[in-house]
This record gives structure tokens, C-alpha cells and sequence, in this order.
């Protein structure tokens, strides 16, 4: 596996693995917000229940561009779509009405959104699945897979945690007006930290979407730990 790790097309997959989940780690706040003023944890889990069809069908509807030899494009084809998603989810969270106003309507545009969302989060994984089945070296077996998804998962573990303390760190409060009373949020962090990590999503589209068309440029070969001609890539095909 070390071997594996010094291939400079790995290293390269493994800096796209590591920041680009940054630009959606705010999602599952948005969720966390509206279990605080609208719904109950009961009604997040129906919702979610609700939408779980969607994670099945997604991937047998896409099925046909994720055998290609180009499956990361359906995952920056939804990209920036699902960047904007989390902006949009900010105007759910600073409208929700009370758990005793709630209505059909609300509910509804929430389900609408957790399914969009459901959806390209869905096809971008799939889109990665893809890639790595077709890259990975059959003569390491299944270790090469799990090695990807291992990076992958680190990728998303790190920028949830670190997207979850910045509205921590950006949530300021003054104190309330009597004694025993709450302090009033001032400025809510879970609004700058969806702005930051939208923004940053829109820079790391542009920065790295070139990086991603040549990762998929390598021929197979060059994924190869002991294939012969490994070493002889293009250097059109170079990051």
C-alpha cells in the first residue's frame, strides 16, 4: 500500500480527496438548526426516512455516465449546484417559523431540498465510487479500494468537524437584559461559517477542476503499482 501512496497520480487524487467535501461540510448543520426552532428529532428522521428512495434510484439513473471513462465529470457537473444548495439553505434556516407555526408548505420546500440535496451528494458519490473501481490495480484485490474510500472518509470526517467548531467560533451572544436570563445571539455562526465554506467551494471548483479532467486523463497503466510503462505518462496528462 505504500507503494501505492508514493504514485504521484495518488497524491494527487489524495489533495482532491482531502478538500472537496469542505464546501458542503455545513449541510448536516442545517438540519441541527431547524431541529432547535421547527421540527422534532422524530420529524428530521421521517423527513429523512421520506427521502432515502432517492438514494437508491440516483445511482441507477446516472449509471450510464459513471461507466465512462470520465466518472468524475458528473460529480463537478453537480458541484457547484449543490455549493449553492448550501447558500440556499441559510433562507430555511433564518425563516423557519416555530415548532408550533410550522406548516405542510415549510415541510414540504425542506423535503424538496433535502431531496435535490440527496441527489447530488448521491451522484458525486457515486460519480467517486466509479473512479475508484476503475483505477484500482486488480492484482491488489479489494485492499486498493478500501484504501481510497479510507482517504475519502477522512476527507469528509475532518471538514464536518472543523466546519461544526467555526459556528462555534463565529456564534457571538450578548448577555440577556435581567439576571437568569439567556443570552441573546448576536450573530449566528452557522451563516458565516455556510458563506465560508460556499466560498471556498467556489474557489476550489476553479482552482482544481483542471486537476480533476487530468486525473482522469491517466491511463490505467499509470494506477498500476508494477505496470510496465507506468512511468512513461504523457506530460500533457501531468497536474
Amino acid at each position: 500500500m505504500l507503494k501505492v501512496v508514493k504514485l504521484s497520480n495518488i497524491q494527487s487524487l489524495l489533495v482532491v480527496l482531502f478538500t472537496w467535501k469542505f464546501a458542503f461540510s455545513s449541510e448536516s448543520v442545517m438540519l441541527l438548526k431547524l431541529q432547535e426552532t421547527t421540527f422534532s428529532k422524530e420529524s428530521i428522521t421521517y423527513l429523512r426516512t421520506v427521502i432515502s428512495p432517492v438514494e437508491m434510484v440516483v445511482p441507477l439513473i446516472i449509471s450510464k455516465y459513471t461507466v465512462s471513462s470520465r466518472p468524475l465529470d458528473l460529480a463537478m457537473w453537480g458541484y457547484l449546484p449543490r455549493v449553492v444548495l448550501g447558500l440556499l439553505a441559510c433562507a430555511f434556516v433564518a425563516y423557519a417559523p416555530s415548532k408550533d407555526e410550522v406548516t405542510w408548505k415549510f415541510t414540504l420546500l425542506v423535503l424538496l431540498y433535502m431531496g435535490v440535496q440527496t441527489t447530488l451528494a448521491t451522484a458525486m458519490f457515486t460519480s467517486q465510487m466509479a473512479f475508484f473501481a476503475r483505477v484500482s490495480d486488480p492484482a491488489i484485490g479489494g485492499s486498493y479500494m478500501t484504501l481510497l474510500n479510507t482517504f475519502a472518509n477522512l476527507g469528509f470526517l475532518w471538514t464536518t468537524t472543523v466546519s461544526t467548531r467555526l459556528v462555534d467560533i463565529f456564534t457571538y451572544k450578548s448577555s440577556g437584559s435581567g439576571e437568569g436570563k439567556e443570552e441573546d445571539v448576536t450573530v449566528d455562526g452557522y451563516y458565516v461559517t455556510a458563506t465560508v465554506c460556499a466560498a471556498v467551494g467556489v474557489v476550489w471548483y476553479f482552482i482544481m477542476r483542471n486537476r480533476l479532467d487530468g486525473l482522469q486523463k491517466f491511463p490505467l497503466s499509470a494506477w498500476r503499482v508494477h505496470a510496465p510503462g507506468r512511468n512513461s505518462v504523457k506530460s500533457s496528462t501531468s497536474l
